[in-house]
């Protein structure tokens, strides 16, 4: 309900006020005014309204007005503009006053000493109150133009006149207070309410509107009166009625309301919270929950995450979550606020777990090896990452005293006792999990000890090519332990030459033949005691050059393909110089040159040439010696496509050509060719003759000019080659007529037909298309389709059974009438030597022609009429005498 903006501060006439919901109320003067509703006056009708911020409106007759900011917002009148009372019911009031000797002295205010007064010059019929607003003096009388109105002005533009009581007007009373819930609307009948309300003339009373509400919204629902208290609220509330007799008066009382309290239940909001991994987070949940009926909240209950536990803080009450070890992401959980008076709420919390590396555990290792003897240990065996990550080792150390140490590619330490060392090695090495979490261990290397080795240092010799030397090669070697040192073995390449050791531990090495360069000997000493000792003994062989070694070679090509050899390939150089081919010759079927690029034979076989063929080539070491040997090379066969040839014929038009395409082509294979394939030109289709095998061409129906196709020959062994043939075409040749002799009967006609005309063509499928008529007749007429021919019209051969000749009326002669004509071939060609149809007419008799005739007799007296009377009217069209052959 809207709430009130002010009163009615003084009426003319009559207003009514419009509220919200359609209900309608008469306006009298102190009626409360409610933001939204419609004013609305009628004829000679106005109503002034004071609004509780002081402005005042003036609505004029016959408007209509929605109380609003913009209404109640507006300057305060002229004093021109001033509302006028109530004319009709309180003037009566005045009236019944001087009636029963009361003064108007008593009745109004002094006049206002100075106030704008209007003028008189119209009379005055009645007198009529008027308020004018606060800016005027306390008391003064206008006149009302044109009306002659008499209008004390008030002091107090609010202050409504103070007149005697309506005798007629019923009386609303105050009602008492009448419970009521929170958030509960409370329905009161109109009994209730109108029980202490009274009429003096006992008319009916009814409640015409409510309105005024404080803290809610009153309403006249099915006939009750329904107040609905404001959300939440609680306390002392009110609205006024008004009650109506049925008559046009009616008065307004106002009814209290106790709105009992009812306790609201909280609202919890979702929260959200962060944390790292491992660590608990408090999370002050209430922040944004609320309670209406303002009630101190508390935390009663919670329920634990999927991943992680939940209490409530005894201190603070806020629910404190703590992770489960090691674990991150999002978890939710629940919790319950009660606000102390049975009301409770439920919402989530969503926390976040960021994530925190753990630094990995690293445990000792141990591992054992015999003295001078390398061992490798996976360290990371036995350590471990809580979070699953991969671990590497990031650095290993040891006493240089005790040996050396390295990490590996694959995080396992290799440690290498220091020479003759033995006893506990500790090796000291760190490890990451990559995510910055680091830890260190130690690795704890029993080493055994073992008879210490001698020592076998390399030793060098010279010798010429292919020749023996001997030397001792323990003069530099040594033993930790003082052994006695023996030659127990030696070895040397084959291909370089052989080794052998002798009884006083001397090596006797003897170069392969040819052999040059440095031969690498290896060769193990012993100590006696297990211990041994491998070295070696360079013996550089001074060179002698020896001639190369060229090796026969094959090769094998496709016809009509060079071919590249790489024939040193199995060549060789005991002294192990650069060889290059120094000459060729050529084959027998092929030709010979050096690649200048890769400095292979390169061998070319004859065109189409198929089968064996050799030739030879020498190779040089660059020193003077030479070698030379034999390539045979297979030449395979490979088919050769046909060749084709362009073709050229020429046909008539309409005439279908056979084309001999294969005459011209030709296949170095000797294959027999055939047509596989043909395509259509573009003014004629081709197809292949089933028994010749050669494309035949048809050109399209009468036409000519040049026109292409092409074919594709086939040589049977997936070789093909295509060409194109070339086909002139004839132009058309004119058509022949012939010419005719018809006769027909005097009076009669003739029909002609295509035959009439004697058609013929020399071009093969040429058709009788049309007629042309050079020159019709000169006597008679010849008609086509009814209508006369003219010159150079062209009938169509399938119409020429309407052409029709007519003679003129009793015509004939031998010959009677001709007319020329040329015909015409399917092509479009005109006989180029018209034809002429002669027409012979033959006479037929024609009969005389008698008419009446009209003599003159005299009455009782014969008559004679001679022939000549009686015939000479009468006519004969072929001019022969005429005679009577009878009377009747």
């Amino acid at each position: 309900m809207a709430n009130a903006v002010g009163k009615v501060a003084l009426l003319e006439g009559q207003a009514f006020a419009r509220s919200e919901d359609g209900s309608q109320r008469a306006l009298k003067v102190g009626d409360a005014i409610m933001e939204g509703e419609v004013i609305v006056t009628g004829p000679d009708s106005r109503v002034e309204l004071a609004f509780d911020n002081g402005t005042t409106y003036l609505v004029r007759e016959t408007e209509t007005v929605t109380i609003d900011n913009t209404v109640f917002g507006t300057d305060l009148p002229e004093s021109h503009d001033a509302a006028l009372i109530d004319r009709i019911s309180e003037t009566a009031a005045i009236t019944r006053a001087i009636a029963e000797g009361s003064s108007l002295d008593d009745l109004l205010e002094e006049t206002a000493a100075g106030f704008e007064g209007g003028g008189g010059e119209e009379g005055h019929d009645f007198v009529q109150l008027l308020r004018i607003v606060e800016a005027v003096p306390p008391l003064a009388y206008d006149y009302g133009t044109g009306r002659g109105y008499v209008a004390p002005a008030l002091a107090d533009a609010a202050k409504p006149v103070e007149l005697p009581p309506n005798p007629d007007a019923p009386q609303a009373t105050n009602d008492g207070v009448f419970a009521a819930t929170e958030d509960t609307p409370r329905t009161i009948t109109p009994d209730q309410l109108l029980g202490n309300d009274s009429d003096p003339n006992g008319d009916a009373l009814t409640i015409v509107s409510v309105h005024g509400a404080t803290h809610g919204t009153v309403a006249l629902v099915g006939g009750n009166i329904v107040f609905t208290p404001a959300a939440n609220y609680n306390g002392t509330a009110s609205f006024t009625y008004t009650i109506s007799d049925g008559t046009g008066n009616t008065d307004t009382a106002s009814v209290t309301l106790n709105v009992a309290p009812v306790n609201d239940t909280p609202v919890a909001q979702n929260d959200t919270a962060t944390t790292a991994e491992d660590t608990p987070v408090t999370i002050v949940v209430r922040g944004n929950d609320s309670d209406v009926d303002g009630d101190s909240l508390t935390v009663s209950a919670v329920t634990n995450g999927a991943h992680g536990t939940v209490a409530i803080d005894p201190v603070s009450g806020n629910p404190v979550y703590t992770p489960a070890a090691n674990w991150s992401g999002t978890d939710t959980f629940t919790y319950t606020v009660s606000d102390g008076n049975g009301g409770t709420s439920t919402a989530t919390v969503n926390v976040t777990v960021t994530a925190v590396n753990d630094p990995p555990a690293a445990n000792p290792d141990s591992a054992s090896t015999a003295e001078e003897t390398p061992v490798t240990v996976s360290v990371l065996s036995n350590d471990t990452d809580a979070d699953g990550n991969p671990l590497s080792v990031t650095a290993a150390s040891v006493p240089a005293a005790q040996g050396a140490v390295v990490v590996n590619a694959d995080n396992t330490v290799t440690f290498t006792p220091a020479t003759d060392f033995n006893g506990d090695a500790m090796i000291s090495y760190s490890i990451s999990d990559g995510q910055g979490g680091t830890a260190s261990s130690t690795v704890t290397v029993t080493v055994t000890p073992v008879n210490d080795g001698p020592i076998a240092n390399p030793d060098t010799a010279t010798t010429a090519e292919d020749t023996p030397v001997t030397f001792s090669v323990l003069s530099n070697d040594t033993d930790a332990d003082g052994n006695p040192l023996t030659v127990t073995a030696a070895s040397v390449p084959a291909t370089q030459g052989t080794v052998v050791v002798n009884a006083d531990n001397t090596i006797t090495f003897t170069p392969a033949a040819d052999f040059n360069g440095d031969a690498t000997i290896s060769y193990s000493i012993s100590d006696g005691q297990g211990g041994t000792a491998i070295s070696t003994m360079t013996v550089t062989v001074t060179s002698v050059n020896d001639v190369p070694v060229a090796q026969n070679d094959t090769a094998t090509t496709a016809e009509d393909t060079p071919v590249t050899i790489a024939v040193r390939g199995n060549d060789s150089d005991l002294d192990g110089d650069l060889l290059t081919v120094s000459a060729v010759t050529n084959g027998a079927h092929g030709t010979v040159a050096i690649d200048p690029v890769s400095g292979n034979p390169i061998y070319t076989p004859a065109a189409n040439y198929n089968g064996p063929d050799s030739f030879t080539y020498t190779v040089s070491d660059g020193n003077g010696g030479t070698a030379t040997a034999i390539v045979n090379v297979t030449v395979g066969a490979v088919n050769d496509a046909p060749v084709t040839g362009h073709d050229l014929t020429s046909t008539a038009i309409n005439a279908p050509v056979t084309v001999a395409v294969l005459s011209n082509d030709s296949d170095v294979d000797g294959d027999s060719l055939t047509v596989s394939a043909v395509t259509n030109g573009a003014h004629g289709t081709v197809a292949i003759d089933s028994v010749s095998g050669n494309p035949v061409y048809t050109p399209a129906t009468d036409w000519s000019g040049t026109d292409t196709f092409t074919y594709t020959v086939n040589d049977g062994h997936g070789g093909t080659s295509t060409a194109t043939v070339t086909v002139n075409v004839g132009a058309n040749t004119p058509p022949t007529g012939t010419d005719a002799t018809f006769t027909l009967a005097e009076d009669g006609s003739r029909s002609f037909a295509a035959g009439d005309f004697g058609f013929a063509d020399a071009d093969l499928g040429q058709t009788f298309q049309a007629v042309r008529i050079d020159n019709p007749p000169a006597l008679g007429v010849l008609t086509y389709l009814g209508n006369p021919v003219t010159v150079g019209q062209i009938i169509p051969a399938s119409g020429l059974g309407s052409l029709v000749f007519t003679p003129a009326a009793d015509g004939n002669g031998n010959p009677y009438a001709s007319f020329t004509f040329s015909v015409q071939d399917s092509g479009g060609a005109f006989d180029v030597a018209p034809n002429t149809i002669i027409l012979n007419v033959t006479p037929v008799n024609d009969a005389p022609v008698a008419v009446d005739d009209n003599l003159l007799a005299s009455e009782d007296t014969p008559a004679i009429y001679t022939a000549a009377q009686l015939l000479g009217n009468d006519t004969d069209a072929d001019g022969n005498p005429l005679t009577i052959a009878s009377v009747v």
